[in-house]
């Protein structure tokens, strides 16, 4: 093919990302990388801005199913640029690479270019049938803990809502943002494991009220679990198209204090499979 075509010719970019593919050893990726970084150097001087966006993306999809995630930052950013320029703001292949641009901000803690990015990509995931699909899901979720985590609570209700809207209230709901209580050894002397139960309502947007202890290993930590839950956010439940509050609502956190070497640490804190929540009877 380079005798035929040259070194830089653009039959070679196929054959290349799939050398790349056959090479690619997530420990000792190098020879691999070479190959995907010769494509993507071929295809960047191709006059067919979509074909850029498409074999870079090629090449991030190879990265991903392999696990070697932390190679394919350069290649989404080269796709998500060529998509942005050539491709409308719902089409498919522009949200899918500006959500995993959004992935590369969240790591690098920009909050602020993660919400941008993710709101791009909803552009792309939501759909005008009634219906919640997962990518939108996955997304809003996303949303409502990145705004979260800033203090945007109010911005993140819409998500909430959306959310709420077009699923059904299942037991036990799943909280879309939860931040764990910050316990320390000294606060549960007399009880290293345990679990505390709280009950509390979801109001109308999807935040907790009137939390209380339903039952504790340890009382020490019940300060610090109400704390906790005061920052849970829900979908709320609907109800004849309206958001309805529901009461009786549970959420379990278990403590596991063992190993730690001090106090003034953070707990060993982990989480029941189902997310330790529980639901109770619906309604006011």
């Amino acid at each position: 093919m380079e005798a035929a075509y040259g070194d830089e010719g653009g039959d070679l970019v196929s054959l290349l990302i799939e050398l790349g593919r056959a090479h690619l050893d997530p420990t000792k990726p190098a020879v691999a990388i070479g190959h995907f970084e010769r494509a993507s150097s071929i295809v960047d001087k191709d006059q067919n801005v979509v074909l850029k966006g498409k074999k870079n993306f090629d090449i991030v999809s190879i990265l991903l199913t392999r696990r070697a995630s932390l190679h394919a930052r350069p290649f989404i950013e080269a796709s998500h640029a060529a998509y942005k320029q050539v491709l409308q703001a719902n089409d498919i292949r522009l949200g899918l690479a500006a959500y995993h641009m959004a992935i590369f901000a969240l790591n690098d803690k920009r909050r602020e270019d993660a919400i941008n990015y993710f709101n791009e990509s909803l552009n792309a995931f939501e759909f005008n049938d009634g219906n919640l699909g997962d990518l939108e899901r996955t997304v809003r979720t996303m949303l409502v803990d990145s705004l979260e985590r800033i203090g945007k609570s109010e911005d993140a209700t819409e998500h909430c809502l959306a959310i709420g809207e077009r699923q059904e209230w299942r037991t036990p709901p799943r909280p879309l943002y939860m931040e764990p209580p910050v316990l320390d050894k000294s606060m549960a002397v007399e009880a290293p494991t345990g679990r505390v139960v709280m009950s509390f309502t979801v109001d109308e947007q999807g935040f907790v009220r009137n939390s209380r202890v339903a039952s504790s290993g340890a009382p020490g930590l019940n300060a610090a679990a109400l704390a906790a839950m005061g920052q849970f956010r829900y979908a709320p439940r609907f109800e004849n198209g309206a958001a309805v509050a529901t009461s009786n609502v549970n959420f379990i956190i278990n403590y596991d204090f063992a190993g730690q070497p001090a106090p003034g640490r953070k707990s060993n804190f982990k989480m029941p499979s189902s997310l330790g929540s529980k639901a109770g009877g619906g309604g006011k």
